[in-house]
């Protein structure tokens, strides 16, 4: 057990100290002043979508063009854990999402929604949810998979954020290294 808690302490220290040094090395603005660094393809979204998958290898991701698709088709069929802080999931999420910060939260909703199905997970990029998707995983929970890109991804698709069952344009950008990923249109004021 203690190694376990060690080795998560280092993955995180690891991300908040290796990101910031990934994105010196992108271009911070383009001309238009939207994050050159939001682009799908640019080198620090490579770099932090690289670093999810390194840092939990045992967690299956689903793409947001395949979670689109999903939940056009079978809405229901999907739980959808925000593993974002109550303030930022207050800002905007998808539609539906629960709130779940915690495994105990992810758990509890995932007995409320019913064991059938699948259960996507999510926060700003990628990293926390996939912290929470290998948690459940470990506890025995089926169809579980990390929403790679996350909500940065989603909104910087022009895929639907809401607040609740209003529709959105703000996205919490997280921190400054970070919010570097969200297209600053999403930004609030």
């Amino acid at each position: 057990m203690h190694v376990r808690v060690v080795e998560v302490r280092t993955r995180r220290l690891g991300a908040a100290l290796l990101f910031p040094a990934l994105l010196l090395a992108a271009s911070c603005s383009d001309v238009t002043g939207n994050s050159a660094d939001a682009a799908p393809h640019s080198p620090a979204w490579e770099a932090a979508l690289r670093l999810v998958r390194e840092d939990f290898p045992g967690v299956p991701q689903m793409t947001t063009a395949r979670l689109a698709e999903v939940l056009k088709q079978e809405p229901a069929s999907v739980l959808l854990l925000d593993a974002r802080s109550r303030g930022e999931y207050e800002v905007g999420h998808l539609r539906g999402a629960v709130h779940a910060d915690g495994l105990d939260a992810a758990l509890a909703a995932r007995a409320a929604h019913g064991r059938e199905g699948t259960v996507v997970v999510y926060c700003s990029v990628g990293y926390r949810s996939a912290e929470l998707a290998e948690r459940l995983i470990a506890t025995g929970v089926d169809h579980v998979f990390n929403l790679e890109g996350s909500l940065f991804r989603w909104a910087n698709e022009d895929r639907p954020v809401h607040r609740g069952a209003e529709r959105v344009f703000h996205v919490h950008p997280y921190n400054d290294d970070w919010a570097t990923l969200l297209d600053r249109r999403y930004w609030p004021p």
